[in-house]
């Protein structure tokens, strides 16, 4: 059996393709996941803002412990109506700070671990493509002179 000849860099071209491929494949996904995260955390960012707005303004017209108070209400029962605005208010405000808080732990987890992810892929793309360049080179050169001694 012995050499076949033929182009010695297209030996293992396809298995080499198909992982780089891989690898791009990787790092798209990824790409697409920090998106998409970052899409997330505009539209949860802009409706804890409009939940902060809705309560200074309720805050502002309703009386509650909020910015300021609106006029005091003497009718009967008007405490368990001003008690339960109050009360909305502040789960709203809660909610809207709970939601900017949960924003932030996500960005600072997940878009960072993210990123590393990504930066370690292209690392290893790239160390993978050099190495494979530098094995192709030495078998290039080891092909070069060992054929006319072949032949």
């Amino acid at each position: 059996m012995g050499y076949t000849g033929g182009n010695a860099t297209a030996q293992g071209k396809p298995e080499y393709e198909a992982l780089v491929g891989r690898q791009e494949a990787e790092i798209r996904m990824l790409e697409v996941m920090r998106r998409c995260v970052t899409s997330k955390l505009k539209c949860d960012r802009e409706y804890a803002a409009s939940l902060s707005a809705v309560c200074a303004l309720g805050f502002k017209c309703g009386g509650g412990s909020g910015t300021g108070g609106g006029a005091v209400d003497t009718t009967p029962g008007s405490s368990l109506m001003a008690g339960a605005w109050k009360r909305l208010l502040d789960e709203l405000d809660a909610a809207s700070r709970a939601i900017r808080s949960v924003c932030d732990r996500i960005e600072k987890n997940t878009l960072d671990r993210i990123a590393g992810i990504c930066a370690e892929k292209r690392k290893a793309k790239k160390a993978y493509q050099d190495e494979y360049n530098r094995i192709s080179l030495q078998y290039n050169n080891v092909s070069f002179c060992v054929l006319p001694s072949i032949q």
